[in-house]
């Protein structure tokens, strides 16, 4: 078998789970704009364990070019951006990305503690209100997510 066969077969054992020091390493190698980096960027990312790796993926959609992270030329490039919805996934919210993730079943609380915090905050900007006193509170198929031992609360007086 060639070296061009082995990057069409699909990673064998799950493929790689990105973490933040290979975040890094990709983010460096795509902001770069040097072609050999894109490139080795592009057969990394498509070795990956899509569902393991999903958050940092759409970590790095969302602060790079995402055509860059993809050579759709090749059929593991079109498996990638298919597996990923990169190209949904590089424009969508937190809240629109867990949402997505629940729906897929990859959702978990390590991921959702990533999340909380930003929805959390949008919704708390857009609850702002002089005239009412508003209470979010997380609903009951979230809680398996949350590993805080208090639940997710929050009052807004106005100020």
């Amino acid at each position: 078998m060639n070296a061009k066969q082995k990057l069409v077969s699909p990673p064998s054992g799950g493929g790689t789970i990105l973490n933040e020091e290979s975040y890094k390493t990709l983010y460096a190698m795509l902001k770069s704009g040097d072609e050999a980096n894109i490139s080795m960027a592009q057969v990394m990312l498509t070795q990956c364990n899509v569902k393991e790796s999903i958050y940092w993926i759409w970590k790095l959609s969302t602060n790079v070019y995402a055509n860059n992270m993809v050579n759709l030329r090749t059929k593991l490039g079109r498996q990638f951006r298919d597996d990923t919805s990169l190209f949904y996934m590089c424009s969508a919210s937190n809240t629109k990305v867990t949402s997505w993730l629940k729906k897929k079943d990859w959702l978990t609380p390590w991921i959702w503690a990533q999340f909380k915090d930003e929805i959390r905050k949008r919704q708390q900007s857009n609850c702002n209100n002089e005239f009412f006193e508003v209470t979010l509170t997380l609903k009951p198929e979230y809680e398996v997510y949350n590993t805080d031992p208090q639940q997710l609360k929050i009052v807004e007086d106005g100020n």
